[in-house]
């Protein structure tokens, strides 16, 4: 028992290397008596018999029965790794290489985009890890082969290649690969389960794993070699190898029958076989021999009669795979780049494809239960016509249930490419909707232009599919190149507004819909003409597409600047509309929870967020950019209309004086700064524009004034002084806000130095008060005046205490807020390392006092 127990234990462990070799043990009377049959190198049996070792020490029988037993199964398993390490030396390396002059036809024929990609890449082994990064069907396996050639592969590379390899179908390439690496019982599981899992994942094992033990059978010559390899698939696969010999019988018999009125006479063994597979060898060989007809008209008689067989036996054709093992070889055995090119990768004889699937792709839609897997499908494509697109689609999808973790994107993306030649529009709006994910962004454009201008109501659909999909930033661009595309100055294609306004309804309510508008401002092209066309479509966007408060901007650089368009009507729409997209009331005024309101514009600025307040500036700001970059007396149309809207019952928007007040003065501001601005290197044209557009207005406008006072200084500050003088008599005219403008002026002078505008200033000041002007200094003013001392402190801080301190004496007058003042003391303590302690303490004793 103890012995038949250890050679239990020890035959477990060796069966893990899945071999034909079997240990026996047979029991006789003798307790001790017992044969061991094993496989020696020289495949001899031999009889150990161990009452003859026994007799040396008859007290430790059991320990050496162990001993040899474990002595005789590692001798065993060196003996069978020594058998697999036999290279494969008969085969030639003519067959090793493919002809160069095939690489170089198939490799001209790559993706230009992958073949820039390779050439870019250094040597040949970086460029056979990057061709292995592409999906397989598009690339041909003589590409995978060439490279591997040249080049010496570490393990995981030539895994991959035997995938790459076994998705095509090239199993006999699989081999030579792998036998050239073969040197451990590990490897050939290692090496088999690449090759099987690939299998699995294509779709292709039912089948696959026949054609793969086939191509053992031819190729590897070493008879425990093949036997090894051949169990080791089938026990790893659930497959009685005993079925896959009868199969290599069957295989052999068929050969035999070489017309096929001889193979008619035997189809009912074939035919009767439970073994699919069986039944397919036999349709592959009657194929074969339908071609040996004289005429081709009764090659294509019997090659249809075939194919109409072969669809009927549900369990053939219900199995992927099952067409790239009936056809003998493909012409093309990669997607071809050039959708229309009709020359094939190298020279084969595909006469039987030719009339397999001319029948085929014409009868497969009667058939629900044809199912088929990508290298299938490769054979379909290559033999189809536009006219087949639907068919091949439908069977396509149907095999693969859109199971998209499944579906190959460039098979769905080469049928698209079929589907817009043939312009079926039904058809692409339906492989849109099922397959949207997968279609590159290229031909979903080029699809989107197609069913816009031949069926609205397909757009309509695939209009929601982009809404609904999840990829904001996808969405926009595809968006973006579809309106480029479709608004191209091609006179037969040329789009009109109604058709841009229809694109833009489609996606109303979803973010898109500002992205659109954004894209079409630059092709809109309106002439005297059409302009009421354009009006209308400019107050159709702003009256009922939701679009931001940005985009309303740039729509008012469209129509202002470029069309020139000054329809009341449309300016105040657009204005209104505007201030709501900036701030959106309701909301902000539920932020307030006191009974007592103060003016609805200074309540509305108060409980806005610092986001909402700047959003404001920044909007009347680019409003304030584009009025700027017009004629002066156009600014002024446009301001006219504006104040009278604004000063008129029919806004809404805020109801006091100072609200609106403060939104049309801001608007000025603005306006004035950017002529300023735009002026920079002729200041006095700049005044000169801003004196016409004074001029122009039908109302008066005291911003106006203060930012033409400010400029005139600033161009030339000695002006500051004369104005004085001038309006002696006549003060009421220098209001504090006229003032406050020259005073900015002084202090922001591009004339002067720092050290010049503060004396400047204090003589303004000085000159002011002796000619008894009444003016007091804005809190904005005083801190223009801190910065400017500020800034000269840091660069000499000694010499500017003295005027440091007079500004500080009236700041803290001016409510300047308390955080500023503290912000100029840090700055300036930050400078105080240097100066005397003296220095360094009346300054901070002076600062301390505003903290």
């Amino acid at each position: 028992m103890y012995i038949d127990h250890l050679c239990g234990k020890m035959f477990n462990n060796l069966r893990r290397y899945r071999s034909s070799r079997r240990i026996k043990i047979w029991n006789i009377d003798s307790p001790c008596k017992s044969h061991i049959v094993f496989l020696s190198s020289n495949n001899d049996h031999q009889k150990i018999n161990f009452e003859d070792n026994s007799s040396i020490k008859p007290n430790s029988i059991k320990k050496k029965v162990s001993e040899f037993l474990i002595n005789l199964i590692k001798q065993e398993t060196k003996i069978l790794a020594d058998t697999l390490i036999i290279r494969e030396t008969e085969i030639q390396e003519s067959d090793r290489v493919i002809s160069d002059i095939v690489f170089e036809t198939v490799y001209s024929k790559l993706d230009p985009k992958i073949k820039e990609d390779v050439e870019r890449t250094a040597d040949t082994y970086n460029k056979l890890a990057l061709i292995l990064t592409y999906n397989p069907i598009v690339i041909h396996p003589s590409i995978y082969i060439n490279f591997s050639n040249s080049t010496s592969l570490q393990n995981d590379t030539k895994k991959m290649i035997l995938r790459r390899l076994a998705y095509h179908g090239r199993f006999e390439e699989c081999w030579k690969i792998a036998l050239n690496s073969i040197e451990t019982l590990n490897d050939v599981d290692e090496y088999i389960e690449t090759i099987t899992d690939e299998l699995k994942q294509n779709n292709n094992l039912e089948f696959g794993i026949y054609e793969l033990l086939s191509a053992c059978d031819r190729i590897v010559s070493n008879p425990s070699l093949k036997h090894t390899i051949i169990e080791t698939i089938c026990h790893s696969n659930d497959l009685n190898k005993d079925i896959f010999f009868s199969s290599i019988e069957y295989q052999n018999e068929l050969k035999n029958f070489e017309t096929l009125e001889t193979l008619e006479n035997t189809k009912a063994k074939y035919l009767r076989s439970t073994i699919p597979y069986f039944r397919l060898l036999y349709f592959k060989r009657k194929l074969k021999l339908a071609l040996t007809a004289n005429s081709h008209c009764v090659q294509s008689v019997q090659v249809h009669e075939i194919v109409k067989n072969i669809i009927q036996d549900k369990d053939i054709v219900e199995t992927q795979g099952w067409i790239s093992s009936v056809l003998s070889s493909s012409a093309i055995e990669c997607l071809p780049n050039d959708i229309n090119s009709s020359q094939i990768i190298y020279p084969l004889s595909d006469k039987s494809n030719s009339l397999f699937f001319e029948y085929f792709i014409k009868k497969c839609s009667a058939y629900d239960y044809i199912h088929v897997n990508d290298y299938d499908f490769l054979h379909i494509l290559q033999h189809s016509q536009p006219e087949h697109i639907r068919a091949i689609y439908l069977l396509y999808r149907k095999s693969y249930n859109l199971e998209f973790s499944q579906v190959n994107s460039h098979i769905i993306n080469y049928l698209m490419r079929l589907m817009l030649i043939t312009k079926n529009v039904d058809l692409i709006t339906t492989c849109i909707v099922e397959c949207y994910s997968l279609i590159n962004d290229e031909i979903l454009t080029s699809a989107l232009v197609k069913i816009f201008r031949d069926s609205r109501e397909d757009f309509k659909t695939i209009a929601n599919k982009i809404k609904g999909s999840k990829n904001d930033t996808r969405k926009s661009k595809i968006l973006n190149d579809f309106i480029n595309k479709i608004t191209l100055s091609e006179k037969e294609h040329q789009i009109s507004l109604d058709s841009l306004l229809y694109i833009v309804k489609r996606f109303n309510k979803s973010d898109l819909a500002s992205e659109i508008v954004l894209t079409m401002l630059p092709k809109i092209k309106s002439t005297e003409i059409d302009q009421n066309s354009t009006i209308s479509f400019y107050m159709y966007i702003i009256q009922n597409i939701r679009v931001s408060s940005y985009v309303l901007v740039e729509m008012a650089r469209s129509f202002i600047l470029k069309e020139k368009i000054f329809d009341e009507k449309l300016l105040t729409e657009f204005f209104a509309t505007l201030l709501r997209r900036i701030w959106n009331k309701e909301q902000i005024m539920k932020r307030n929870n006191r009974e007592k309101k103060s003016d609805d514009f200074q309540e509305l600025f108060k409980l806005a967020t610092k986001k909402e307040r700047a959003r404001f500036h920044n909007r009347i700001r680019a409003l304030g950019q584009i009025l700027s970059l017009l004629e002066a007396k156009e600014t002024a149309m446009v301001f006219n209309t504006l104040y009278n809207f604004i000063f008129s019952s029919s806004f809404q928007f805020v109801l006091s004086d100072y609200g609106k007040k403060y939104i049309i003065d801001s608007l000025v501001s603005e306006t004035m700064r950017f002529i300023n601005k735009a002026n920079k290197n002729t200041p006095k044209l700049g005044i000169i524009k801003m004196r016409d557009f004074l001029g122009g207005l039908c109302f008066e406008s005291r911003s106006v004034q203060c930012a033409l006072y400010k400029y005139m200084v600033e161009d030339e500050p000695s002006k500051c002084i004369k104005l004085l003088h001038t309006y002696e008599n006549n003060k009421s005219y220098l209001t504090n806000d006229v003032m406050r403008s020259i005073m900015s002026g002084i202090l922001h002078s591009p004339k002067l130095n720092d050290k010049e505008k503060l004396h400047l200033f204090r003589y303004f000041r000085t000159e002011l008060l002796n000619l008894n002007f009444k003016s007091t200094i804005h809190p904005s003013t005083a801190i223009e005046l801190l910065n400017l001392v500020i800034g000269i402190a840091e660069k000499d801080p000694i010499k500017s205490i003295d005027s440091m301190r007079w500004v500080l004496e009236f700041a803290n007058k001016k409510r300047i807020p308390k955080s500023i003042i503290a912000n100029f003391a840090r700055r300036l303590m930050l400078h105080q390392d240097n100066p005397p302690l003296s220095v360094r303490n009346a300054i901070i004793d002076d600062l301390e006092r505003y903290k």
